[in-house]
């Protein structure tokens, strides 16, 4: 029937009135359609989370649901992300002794998205802030809120008259609702990052194992940076004494002579720049995407407060 309404171009010829029943019609059926793709990529996440040869993501060659749904539906990356978000909020689970489906974690909306009332963009948008405060937001109010949110998708009123008409909400008109809702039940927030970055923060030396001692640690920023400013320091070729021309002839002098022929003071430094140049690849090998530029005028370690030590850093 589409394909002929083109083939004989009947839509151009269209009143208005018709256009905007058209336009409503092809609303209600891609809200549809989409309640049926969520559905769909239910039974694909479902599908897939058993054993790698049994899973149907491999049998498709697929990775993950997503690219699966990407490549059946002929979306992009977003949009099966998007689907594959909005089932896992949709999906449920089997009880163990009778096999009866469960409620969904968003019963009501889901019951709103197979009447086709709801489609995927008024789902995430109803359901994305209070996903954020989930762990702030117990069970019984997720759940009055979802049957909060589903009577308004219905467009129904509680304190307005039974036959007062109203239109059906928007994707934004839902979120905003989602979101006052999400005020009076969570009203502090989220916690502040520096607090959480307080309480998690450590730094420990692992035992040696194969000549290494392992690090780990999660810094403040400013103890950080602190850190990068001493290693920059160590790193200094100024910090043996001399400037960096002088040093570069110097090394190129020395490798000419035999190892008989240098000195100690050559031989010592030698071995310090290959200490240098490892402790060097370490350091730069956790900031791969940033390109540093360092110049630094101190003393072995730096002096704070003062001027001896300057560091310039530059993202890319």
């Amino acid at each position: 029937m589409v394909r002929d309404a083109f083939g004989a171009e009947q839509i151009p010829g269209m009143s208005d009135a018709d256009v905007a029943e058209l336009l409503a019609a092809a609303g209600r059926v891609q809200r549809r359609m989409e309640g049926v793709q969520v559905e769909a990529t239910v039974q694909v996440g479902d599908r897939s989370a058993g054993l790698k040869e049994e899973r149907m993501t491999t049998r498709y060659g697929c990775a993950k649901p997503a690219d699966l749904v990407r490549m059946l539906v002929g979306t992009d990356t977003r949009g099966a992300a998007r689907l594959v978000r909005a089932a896992r909020l949709v999906r449920r689970d089997r009880g163990i002794t009778d096999g009866v489906f469960l409620p969904a974690r968003y019963q009501a909306l889901r019951e709103v998205m197979v009447d086709g009332d709801l489609g995927l963009a008024g789902l995430l948008a109803a359901t994305d802030p209070i996903e954020q405060s989930a762990r702030r937001i117990s069970d019984e109010n997720r759940v009055e809120a979802d049957r909060q949110l589903a009577d308004f998708a219905r467009g129904i009123d509680a304190g307005a008259d039974g036959d007062a008409p109203r239109p059906v909400p928007l994707p934004e008109d839902l979120g905003v609702l989602a979101r006052v809702m999400v005020a009076y039940l969570d009203p502090d927030g989220a916690e502040p990052a520096e607090e959480a970055a307080m309480r998690g923060r450590y730094f420990s030396i692992g035992k040696v194992k194969d000549g290494a001692a392992p690090v780990r640690g999660s810094l403040l920023p400013e103890v950080a940076a602190q850190l990068a400013l001493l290693i920059d320091s160590l790193l200094n070729p100024k910090v043996n004494g001399g400037t960096t021309r002088n040093r570069a002839a110097s090394r190129r002098t020395a490798r000419r002579r035999t190892p008989e022929q240098r000195t100690p003071e050559q031989r010592t430094g030698n071995r310090r720049t290959g200490n240098r140049r490892a402790l060097a690849g370490e350091c730069g090998s956790s900031l791969p995407p940033m390109k540093r530029q360092t110049k630094a005028r101190s003393s072995p370690t730096p002096a704070r407060g003062g001027r001896k030590c300057m560091t310039l850093w530059r993202r890319s």
